[in-house]
C-alpha cells in the first residue's frame, strides 16, 4: 500500500516539476487598433503627390492604415467616400466643383475625418468653404531647416509623436479659423506660426500639418507617424480630448465688463454669470503642455489662497502673493488683508508641505524679487522693499523705495517729484539704482520685476505715466525695461556705457 502511495506521490510531484518547466499560458493580447482606410487626393503639380503616396503608403500599411491615392477631384462623391474613414490631401492646384465640395464637406461633418497635409492649405482657392474646413489659408513661405515644436503634447492627435527637425518650407498662413487648437508651432521672427492643428465641424475633425514639402521631410523619422497620428484622431479612433472633461459650471454674478480695445474704465453691461472654479485635478486636465513636460500640483487650497503672482527663490521655495482685495477693494498703507506666503517641499516628493507667512497687511501687491537678501514688492503706488533680518522668513524690514508709480487714480501725482534713473546697463548691470531729485542717495534693486510706465522729460529724467499693467520685461538688448500692458508698450532707457 505504502509502495503505491510512493509511485503516486513521485508521480504527482514528477507531474508538478513539468508543468513548472513550461512557459505560462499567455495573457490576453491588446487589443490591435482596427484597420482604417483612407483616400488620398493628389494632382500634378509640383509637390509630386504620387511619389509622395510611394513613401506615405508603404509606411502607414504596417501600422494598419490602407491608402488609396487618386488625382482626380471628381472621386470626392457621396457613394465613393463612404468606403473611407478619412480622406487626406496633398495637392496644391485646381479648383472644387460645387457637388465635391458637398460631398466632402457631408462627409466630415457626419462623423469622418480630414487630413490636411502641406500645400492642401493652398488648394481649392475657389472655396470658401473649404477654407473655413481646413481651418487656414496658406498665405507665403520662404524655407529652411527647422524642428516645428510641439506645444499640446498631451492631446491624443499627437499620442506617441515626437518632434523631428528637417528642411521644409516654411509658411504663414491666413484666414485662421478662431476655433483651431493648435498643437504645433514654428518659430517665426520673435513669434510663433501655427503649424499643425486640429479642429471639429459636426460631427467629424480635421487634422492639418504645413510640414511636408519633399523627401527631405517624407523620409524624415517621425513624419509618417504624425500623419499616422492625423489619420488616427481624424477617424475617431483616437479617443478626443474632452472626453473625461467635466463640463464647466455657471453661478449668477455681477461683474463688470470692461470692453476690450475702448478706452480705460469704458464699460458695457455688467456679466450676470461666472465660471466656478475647477478642483486642482480638473483643471490640469485643460492644460496644454509642451513636449516632454508634464504636470504635478505642487500647492493648492486651503492651503494657499487666490495667488496673483510668485516667484521662485534659490533654495526652490516658492513665493506667493495671495490677495483678498484684488482687484477692487485697495486698501490704505498696512492695513491691507493681502500676504506673502513661503510654499516649501521639506520631505522631496515635490508637493509643498510647509507655509511660512513672510509678509501680510499687504493690498493688491502684483509683483515681486529677490535682491540684496529680501523681497523686492509692487504695491502700487509704493515700491516695497521687505526683508527678514533675522533669517526666520518673517518681514521685519519693510520700506517704501519709490513712490508714486501706479495708474493717476492711485497716485497723487501732482504731490510727486518725477523719478531720476542714475544708471542703467541691464546688460553689465548687477545693481539697478532709483533716485528721486529730492533724495540723496540712490536705493539700491537688483534687475527684477517692477511695474514702471513713464515717459521722457529729458535726458535721463522720467515722469510717471498710467500703467495698466503687472509687471515689465528687459529689452533684449539690455538697455532698459520694456513696459508691456494694455495701453502701448514704452521703455525706459539709460545711458548704454554706464556702469555700476
Amino acid at each position: 500500500m505504502r509502495s503505491h502511495l510512493s509511485v503516486r506521490l513521485l508521480g504527482a510531484l514528477l507531474g508538478a516539476a513539468v508543468l513548472s518547466l513550461l512557459p505560462p499560458p499567455a495573457g490576453p493580447r491588446a487589443a490591435e487598433p482596427a484597420k482604417l482606410s483612407v483616400l488620398l487626393l493628389g494632382d500634378e503639380g509640383h509637390h509630386r503627390p504620387a511619389d509622395f503616396a510611394k513613401v506615405l503608403t508603404p509606411a502607414l500599411g504596417k501600422v494598419g492604415i490602407d491608402v488609396t491615392y487618386t488625382a482626380e477631384v471628381k472621386d470626392l462623391t457621396k457613394d465613393k467616400l463612404a468606403k473611407y474613414d478619412a480622406v487626406a490631401i496633398f495637392r496644391d492646384s485646381g479648383d472644387l466643383p460645387p457637388e465635391n465640395e458637398a460631398a466632402l464637406l457631408d462627409f466630415v461633418e457626419g462623423g469622418k475625418g480630414l487630413v490636411a497635409i502641406h500645400c492642401a492649405s493652398h488648394c481649392f482657392r475657389n472655396s470658401d468653404k473649404y477654407t473655413a474646413l481646413v481651418g487656414g489659408r496658406f498665405l507665403k513661405h520662404e524655407t529652411g531647416t527647422f524642428r516645428a515644436r510641439v506645444i499640446d503634447a498631451q492631446h491624443p492627435a499627437l499620442k506617441g509623436f515626437k518632434s523631428f527637425e528637417s528642411w521644409d518650407e516654411t509658411y504663414v498662413h491666413d484666414q485662421l479659423a478662431p476655433d483651431i487648437r493648435v498643437l504645433m508651432v514654428r518659430e517665426d521672427k520673435g513669434g510663433y506660426e501655427p503649424y499643425t492643428w486640429v479642429r471639429e465641424q459636426g460631427k467629424g475633425r480635421v487634422f492639418y500639418t504645413a510640414l511636408g514639402h519633399d523627401e527631405k521631410t517624407w523620409k524624415t523619422d517621425g513624419f509618417a507617424k504624425l500623419i499616422e497620428c492625423g489619420v488616427r484622431w481624424a477617424s475617431g479612433q483616437t479617443a478626443g480630448p474632452d472626453k473625461d472633461v467635466k463640463p464647466f459650471e455657471y453661478v449668477e454674478a455681477n461683474l463688470p465688463n470692461y470692453i476690450p480695445g475702448e478706452k480705460w474704465g469704458t464699460t458695457g453691461d455688467n456679466i450676470k454669470t461666472m465660471q466656478k472654479p475647477l478642483d486642482p485635478e480638473e483643471s490640469m486636465k485643460h492644460m496644454h503642455l509642451p513636449e516632454g513636460f508634464e504636470v504635478q500640483l505642487f500647492a493648492a487650497d486651503p492651503d494657499i489662497y487666490k495667488p496673483i503672482c510668485m516667484a521662485w527663490d534659490a533654495r526652490g521655495r516658492l513665493w506667493i502673493a495671495e490677495t483678498v482685495d484684488y482687484p477692487n477693494e485697495r486698501q490704505r498703507a498696512g492695513e491691507g488683508h493681502d500676504r506673502i506666503v513661503i510654499c516649501e517641499d521639506t520631505d522631496g516628493d515635490g508637493k509643498a508641505d510647509k507655509f511660512t507667512v513672510f509678509a501680510d497687511k499687504l493690498s493688491i501687491p502684483t509683483s515681486m524679487t529677490f535682491a540684496n537678501g529680501g523681497i523686492v514688492v509692487t504695491q502700487a503706488p509704493d515700491t516695497l522693499f521687505l526683508k527678514s533680518s533675522k533669517g526666520d522668513d518673517k518681514a521685519d524690514e519693510r520700506h517704501s523705495i519709490a513712490n508714486g508709480l501706479g495708474h493717476p487714480r492711485h497716485a497723487r501725482r501732482a504731490e510727486q517729484p518725477p523719478l531720476r534713473i542714475r544708471q542703467l546697463d541691464l546688460r553689465h548691470v548687477r545693481l539697478l539704482r532709483l533716485r528721486r531729485p529730492d533724495r540723496r542717495r540712490p536705493a539700491p534693486l537688483r534687475p527684477g520685476d517692477f511695474p514702471l510706465q513713464a515717459r521722457r522729460l529729458e535726458d535721463g529724467v522720467f515722469d510717471q505715466h498710467q500703467q495698466q499693467h503687472l509687471g515689465p520685461r528687459f529689452q533684449r538688448d539690455g538697455r532698459g525695461v520694456r513696459l508691456d500692458g494694455q495701453q502701448p508698450a514704452q521703455c525706459l532707457y539709460g545711458d548704454p556705457e554706464s556702469r555700476l
